[in-house]
């Protein structure tokens, strides 16, 4: 049924002009079994399957008797198997330094997933994964397969703060856990992330430009003209000044789908019985890159004014900026550019979801941002630049 094969593989050239076209690879029940069964020694006893963008994840609870000698002890909470789309699963020196940035920031007091090695003593393995299922299990050579590498991760309790409020506390400990991870990736090398295997990649906002290739996908004729002037105007700003930007490797993805919350104690008084929760981790390396700090947490700020309902959405910048600060400090320059980079991502994010959902109709999950992403995009653009400003630092103030 699969294929393993341990040699490394040549991805894309980096520049060309063909569009992304990627399809999550197929990933019955039945297959994610047997991936765990042959690669990590493991019996499932559940098997899940979770959110995902472009890749398979699912989450596998295990028996007790397993036959991996790299494995000292169960993870009690299970774990996730995570199958990698063809595409991506070409940057395989890439997806070794996704190993070894988990492996140090957790080492760094960063909560996150940590790899799991095969029965034979790596973290990953490509294998040939099948269109669809076959009656037995065998290989059948005119069924359509692709190669994708399959990990799996310690499985990290907790709530997506998707499902939770957006309280200010909770923004300004996203901000700080932003701001954490972007210092820390600041001293982070690894071939993966030092070498061009990013360089085309579409989901970094330095290849905004590349958006002019998807706006086809965008139905409506008013929100195309939006994307084009955000373009514009940071190919005017933002790229000129790349030179005085703090570069790091950051998370390329922080959003509220990739951030774990967990319920603290509830303190009942007659003022005050609602449950609060507190930051407790973070998900997903698949988007890490070497990259401009700012875009990082311009990245979360925009995704979180998408599902913004206990303040305004234009106010979201003020209260993860204030938790951000206290770990990263940023120039004038950097703080200027702050709110075209936020609008930069809503027009990335947006295009390439509508793109990507023509070519997957049936995974709606493509389309969360767009919910309320065009409406609140569209309102943040069309304020003034200098009340935006004037609105986010009065509230960092407010946090002095």
């Amino acid at each position: 049924m699969f294929l393993s094969n341990p040699v490394a593989i040549n991805q894309t050239p980096s520049g060309s002009n063909e569009k992304r076209q990627v399809v999550p690879p197929y990933i019955s029940e039945d297959v994610a079994i047997k991936l765990v069964k042959k690669l990590f020694g493991m019996t499932p006893t559940r098997v899940k399957e979770l959110n995902s963008y472009e890749d398979k994840n699912m989450y596998i609870q295990v028996s007790q008797v397993y036959t991996n000698p790299n494995v000292a002890e169960l993870c009690s909470e299970g774990y996730v198997l995570k199958v990698i789309n063809s595409e991506d699963s070409k940057k395989d020196v890439k997806i070794d330094g996704e190993t070894a940035l988990l492996q140090y920031m957790y080492k760094n007091g960063i909560n996150c997933p940590q790899p799991v090695m095969t029965i034979t003593g790596v973290y990953k393995s490509l294998e040939k994964i099948y269109a669809k299922d076959t009656a037995d299990g065998s290989e059948i050579c005119e069924t359509p397969f692709s190669l994708c590498m399959v990990r799996m991760y310690t499985f990290l309790p907790g709530k997506i703060i998707y499902e939770v409020p957006y309280t200010p506390t909770l923004l300004y400990q996203c901000g700080k856990l932003c701001g954490t991870f972007d210092r820390l990736g600041k001293d982070f090398h690894h071939p993966g992330y030092d070498g061009p295997y990013m360089d085309d990649w579409l989901w970094s906002l330095a290849n905004i430009n590349e958006l002019v290739n998807y706006v086809h996908a965008i139905n409506d004729e008013k929100h195309v003209e939006l994307v084009l002037s955000v373009i514009q105007e940071f190919k005017a700003k933002v790229q000129p000044k790349y030179s005085k930007l703090q570069k790091g490797v950051i998370h390329g993805d922080f959003n509220d789908q990739n951030i774990l919350v967990q319920q603290k104690p509830l303190q009942s008084t007659k003022c005050n019985n609602k449950q609060e929760y507190a930051v407790c981790g973070i998900l997903d390396f698949g988007h890490t890159q070497r990259g401009h700090s700012i875009f990082d947490i311009s990245i979360s700020i925009m995704y979180f004014m998408c599902e913004s309902r206990v303040i305004d959405p234009n106010l979201v910048g003020g209260h993860m900026l204030a938790g951000y600060l206290t770990e990263m400090e940023l120039n004038d320059v950097e703080f200027e550019l702050i709110r075209v980079c936020v609008a930069a991502r809503f027009a990335q994010s947006l295009t390439l979801g509508a793109f990507n959902h023509s070519l997957n109709p049936t995974n709606d999950y493509l389309l969360l941002t767009a919910k309320n992403g065009w409406v609140i995009f569209d309102r943040f653009w069309k304020q003034k630049p200098e009340e935006i400003d004037g609105k986010w630092r009065e509230i960092l103030q407010s946090y002095k």
